[in-house]
């Protein structure tokens, strides 16, 4: 890779300036163990009202995270269905709807491309009976399915979905906000039926129990959750193998008991990451914990604030862990709920159209994002297959450039349809094979650099005579560097 001078420059701040002298420089020995873990609040434009225990899960077939109803703080209950692309929340208007509820659970069947939803708990003044429907959205509508078995009655249980054996896994939960009790039952959907499976061992009566599926171990990892009657809660990290629970071996201190916390499996970097829930004394927690597989580390001690009931979901498309809302009390009532939007972590967005080329629209994507004191690899694809180099302009705005305000239609440079979304601070030419380029660009291993955003776009060399200025644009991408 060779750095050309920038096509300009612009006011930058101090962090970006140093930023940018560590882009130029060597990749620097990884230290991204030391660098604290990090929770960035969101502004979006819209978003959903508040609420706590809305489901939420991402949806790989269409690239968005989705969630539906949640609890209102009011003791109603919300039946609508939203969707997060990372940046902006955009409210659905599905034919047919699930009822009201909050507790939920929802998680993505991979297999059949459906999001699977069951349980909850209706809501009212004095309480609620828990639901054992199940409905699937399909990144259209929700269907009710008929199933000749159904589960017990849960809310607030746990559920996750085990992608080896193409099942969904329902553990615990309550039959009702208004009754003391919880359930030990476990349950899988395989797309057509419930069948409850009998293990010899369990872990016991929960009420809002974490769960997410690990696939370092290849098992659902459940975590926490309170047996009502006596009030004891779960410590101990549980391994669902597909025919019985088991007590996980887990090296050094594991995190304390708490119930209605929220877990997820990041992809990305390989552990289940877990937020917030109440613990033995009754206090909330703004705890991050994460597991590997073998022990759990506290990540962030503090983040969004304390909560429970947050809706929480990992988006693989963007490798980040996404919360939205939850319960800042322990009582119902107005006030207690949230609506605010964190991101976990590096991420990078890809935002704005590319330009059509003869070999199609070029594509700017990452598999994850910029982490510090890694090697962040973007790639551009849908090149001039011939063409053996390419472009990445780095830049820190995608608002103005030289006193121009972005984007800034190109047309009138050759490039119809095409705009530069970006500032181009920095280009660089990177090497392309059969289509493809990627550039391999070290982050400083410095905590100072979490958190800052930077832009990237693409530009791929055209065949002769394709238009005036030889070549077209890619999308543009938003990045923030995390741990």
């Amino acid at each position: 890779m060779h750095a050309f001078d920038a096509l300009g420059s612009m006011p930058v701040s101090s962090t970006a300036q140093r930023l940018t002298r560590f882009f130029a420089a060597a990749a620097i020995a990884s230290l991204a163990t030391t660098c604290p873990a990090q929770w960035f609040l969101e502004a979006p434009t819209v978003s959903p009202a508040s609420r706590s225990g809305a489901p939420f899960s991402f949806d790989a077939a269409r690239g968005h995270c989705v969630l539906f109803g949640g609890a209102q703080p009011t003791f109603g209950a919300h039946a609508d269905t939203w969707t997060f692309d990372g940046q902006a929340w955009a409210q659905q208007s599905p034919a047919v709807s699930p009822p009201a509820r909050g507790g939920a659970r929802l998680v993505f069947d991979s297999l059949r491309s459906v999001t699977v939803l069951f349980g909850g708990i209706s809501a009212s003044p004095i309480g609620g009976q828990s639901f054992n429907d199940t409905w699937e959205w399909d990144g259209v509508t929700w269907t009710q399915r008929t199933t000749a078995t159904t589960p017990f009655r849960s809310g607030r249980n746990g559920m996750a979905f085990d992608p080896l054996r193409g099942r969904t896994v329902v553990f615990g939960g309550v039959p009702s906000s208004m009754l003391i009790g919880a359930t030990n039952q476990t349950w899988e959907f395989d797309g057509t039926n419930w069948l409850q499976r009998t293990p010899a061992t369990n872990p016991g009566s929960l009420d809002g129990p974490a769960m997410c599926f690990c696939e370092t171990l290849g098992t659902c990892v459940l975590f926490g959750g309170v047996t009502p009657v006596t009030g004891a809660m779960n410590s101990t990290t549980w391994l669902w193998t597909g025919t019985t629970w088991t007590a996980a071996s887990v090296l050094g201190i594991p995190p304390q008991p708490r119930y209605q916390a929220n877990m997820v499996w990041d992809s990305s970097r390989g552990v289940c990451v877990m937020h917030g829930g109440v613990d033995s004394s009754g206090l909330l927690l703004d705890e991050t914990w994460e597991f590997d597989g073998v022990a759990w580390t506290l990540a962030a001690p503090s983040g969004p604030g304390a909560r429970r009931l947050s809706s929480l979901a990992f988006d693989r498309l963007r490798g980040t862990t996404v919360l939205f809302g939850g319960a800042a009390s322990l009582g119902g009532g107005a006030g207690t709920t949230l609506n605010d939007t964190w991101i976990y972590g590096a991420s990078y967005s890809p935002f704005g159209p590319g330009c059509a080329g003869s070999a199609g629209t070029p594509s700017l994507t990452a598999l994850a994002g910029p982490r510090v004191g890694q090697t962040f690899v973007p790639t551009l694809s849908n090149l001039v297959p011939i063409m053996p180099l390419a472009i990445l302009a780095l830049g820190f705005s995608d608002t103005v450039w030289q006193g121009a305000p972005l984007p800034f239609d190109l047309t009138s440079f050759g490039i119809p349809g095409c705009s530069l979304l970006m500032a181009a601070d920095r280009i660089d030419v990177i090497a392309a094979q059969n289509g493809i380029g990627q550039q391999f660009l070290p982050i400083p291993a410095d905590p100072a650099f979490v958190g800052v955003y930077f832009y990237q776009q693409g530009f791929s060399f055209e065949v002769a005579g394709f238009n005036a200025f030889g070549g077209v644009l890619s999308n543009a991408a938003r990045a923030r560097i995390g741990i």
